[in-house]
């Protein structure tokens, strides 16, 4: 008993760890094998959670992705926290229980988790026939699937709510009740800004680096959670030191299955529980368990432990011996570039398979892949020309089958497949032309002709890269184009026909364009373009809209457009022409009517005042002064009266103190941003 009390607090405490990030922040869900060695990740070394990352991947408890990358900054999907969940509780895979959801594909990987958590009501759809898997779970989801899955959901909605948060009216009041309680007991801090008001974003997505750093310190201080659970979860009781893994009786929009609880579970085992605890600790779920949970579990419970725990386990569970797999049939290998592809048919009682390769015909056999769960398996890394052989073994808990009959192949590399003949560009008396690259194809031979589909001549061979230029044709000529790829093992089939006619092609788009802003007025600048003749401005009032042409055939490489109207965003593109016509356009720019600032500040200290100078900006009518005695303080303006110009007597001033000065430029159609100046005076 006290190792069954052990091994469900050392269970239920994970559970806290991990789902307590998942609450605040969180949390990614990878299938297959992904590294579980923190050296590997390729991309947490800007994390501000590197540190985090590093000691959870190496403790097993999060993991990176199969390409050797963390994604710190990656949110996560309703389907992905479901999975994570019931791979926790190991609860069963329950597709049959998702199936309610159109949107939910029965094939789906995560089918079975969602309809594991749907059945014990840790969780439910967003309506009555929809999961939305792909949907990005929100900071309030979070918290209420990890208080229902801590057995605490039927506690939340009991307690007295409490609004902890600022941005409380923003949670949804389904939410309420569950993050009032996982805020007073520690399991999310939320977030606090420099008021030292705490907000928590209900309706915000998180990040896996936010998550990796709440677990590192929950890992921490893991007890502490544990008393506040206690101490404020139920008040008027003495709880257990674990808690039910499995959900409360909370009403959900899916109806609670036959094979769970179906009113709030015990926070410790009830009079009858299992020796080895399954996702659902209690040994026999009733229809009306224990409304106070009892404090000190049976010293001698009744049930006897199965080998193999099932969803709802039994009173007396009994212990069947599965047989060793019959041998796989049907062996078959077909050799490829340094591969050979096995396929068999499947065995009975098999869990696994495992390959072995030899070179020599009857012995001497490694193991060439293992933990194979399908009936197929392509085995890499071989070298080409080399006769191999191969059996199967099928595996189980009870051992491994006698080994199939032999089947041999020969990895070869194969000529490459045609390349794709993706353009042919015109140019001065030439052609240039891409195509796709081919794997495995070492080199690639042009071929021509000036009649579509037949009499092709080589053109050009060698070719490393994946396009090349033609060069010597006669412009006004229309010429015909394939490309054949190469490698050890032969010449591909021809690729698809492009045809192309060399003419002098247009000029190249302009670039660098830059814009010189003025009073109603902008000056713009570009590069020059190759094989240009002239340009054409083109002006339009909105983002990539219609542009209407400005000018045209501007010699030069700048132009100054003028009546232009204040406060009114403009967009420039240019385009080269020349005798084939007119280029692609420029990148856009933006221009504006500005409104320059006073500048040229000076002043003079005088016995009882200060004497101001400044410049005033040439199209300005006059200038505005303002000042105040702190740099944040409030501004007054002085002497609004006066037209001022370019200078101006400051008074009454206080010797010692310093005053800071705004100026702005008052223009006919508006005024300028502020200039600053300070002045002390002594």
């Amino acid at each position: 008993m006290k190792r069954m009390g052990r091994k469900i607090r050392q269970r239920t405490i994970k559970l806290l760890i991990i789902v307590s990030m998942l609450a605040v922040y969180g949390f990614g869900f990878t299938q297959g094998k992904v590294n579980a060695d923190a050296s590997l990740l390729t991309d947490i070394a800007n994390s501000y959670s590197q540190k985090e990352i590093e000691a959870l991947v190496e403790a097993g408890i999060l993991s990176g992705y199969g390409d050797g990358s963390f994604k710190p900054d990656k949110m996560i999907t309703r389907a992905e926290i479901a999975a994570v969940i019931a791979k926790l509780l190991d609860l069963p895979m329950m597709p049959d229980k998702a199936a309610v959801f159109a949107d939910v594909d029965p094939s789906a990987w995560y089918s079975g988790y969602i309809g594991a958590l749907v059945s014990t009501g840790i969780t439910s759809g967003t309506a009555s026939d929809r999961y939305d898997p792909q949907a990005f779970i929100t900071r309030e989801e979070l918290a209420v699937i990890v208080i229902r899955a801590l057995g605490l959901g039927e506690t939340a909605l009991k307690m007295d709510l409490q609004n902890v948060f600022t941005d409380s009216e923003l949670v949804s009041d389904w939410a309420k009740p569950y993050l009032s309680l996982a805020f007073r007991i520690g399991l999310i801090r939320g977030i606090e800004d420099a008021d030292g008001n705490v907000m928590i974003q209900p309706k915000h997505k998180a990040e896996r680096q936010a998550a990796a750093r709440l677990a590192y310190e929950l890992m921490k201080n893991k007890e502490f959670y544990w008393n506040e659970a206690q101490r404020l979860a139920l008040p008027s009781t003495s709880p257990s030191p674990v808690p039910s893994a499995v959900s409360s009786a909370t009403p959900t929009s899916v109806p609670t299955p036959t094979n769970a609880p179906t009113s709030p579970p015990t926070v410790s085992p009830t009079a009858t529980p299992t020796a080895t605890p399954t996702a659902t600790p209690t040994a026999t779920p009733t229809a009306t368990p224990t409304a106070t949970p009892t404090a000190t579990p049976t010293a001698t419970p009744t049930a006897t432990p199965t080998a193999t725990p099932t969803a709802t386990p039994t009173a007396t569970p009994t212990a069947t011996p599965i047989p060793t797999p019959e041998t796989p049939i049907g062996l078959n290998a077909v050799g490829g570039d340094a591969v050979v592809t096995l396929n068999w048919e499947a065995a009975v009682n098999a869990a696994s398979y495992t390959v072995y390769q030899s070179t020599v015909s009857g012995t001497a056999f490694t193991e060439a892949a293992s933990n194979i769960t399908a009936t197929n398996a392509a085995i890499t890394g071989l070298t080409n020309g080399t006769p191999y052989y191969f059996i199967v073994k099928a595996v189980n808990e009870s051992g491994e089958s006698e080994a199939s009959a032999e089947v041999s192949a020969t990895p070869q590399v194969a000529a490459p497949a045609a390349p794709v003949l993706n353009g042919a560009v015109s140019g001065d008396m030439q052609v240039t032309l891409s195509w796709t690259s081919v794997p495995k194809a070492t080199s690639y031979i042009i071929y021509k002709s000036t009649t579509q589909g037949t009499d092709y001549v080589e053109a050009t061979g060698g070719i490393t890269d994946t396009s090349a230029t033609i060069a010597g044709l006669g412009n006004g000529t229309t010429y015909y184009f394939v490309v054949r790829a190469v490698n050890a093992g032969g010449v591909s089939s021809v690729s698809n026909e492009r045809a192309a006619t060399p003419v002098m092609p247009p000029p190249t788009a302009p670039t660098n364009i830059r814009v010189t802003n003025g009073y109603q007025q902008t000056t713009v600048q570009w590069n020059a373009s190759a094989r240009a003749t002239g340009y054409n401005v083109y002006m339009a009032t909105v983002s990539g809209g219609e542009y209407a042409l400005i000018a045209s055939n501007v010699m030069g490489l700048s132009y100054t457009v003028t009546g232009l109207t204040t406060g009114v965003l403009y967009y420039v593109v240019i385009k080269a022409v020349n005798a084939s016509g007119e280029s692609a356009a420029s990148s856009e720019a933006s221009a504006a009517s500005y409104l320059q600032t006073p500048y040229g500040f000076s002043h003079y200290n005088y016995s009882s005042d200060v004497m101001l100078y400044w410049t005033k900006p040439v199209n300005a009518t006059r200038v505005r002064i303002y000042w105040a005695t702190s740099s944040d303080g409030v501004y007054t303006e002085y002497y609004p009266q006066l037209t001022l110009t370019s200078s101006v007597s400051f008074r009454p001033v206080t010797s010692g103190t310093t005053y800071y000065f705004r100026y702005k430029a008052v223009y006919p159609d508006g005024e300028s941003d502020f200039s600053t100046y300070t002045v002390t005076f002594n």
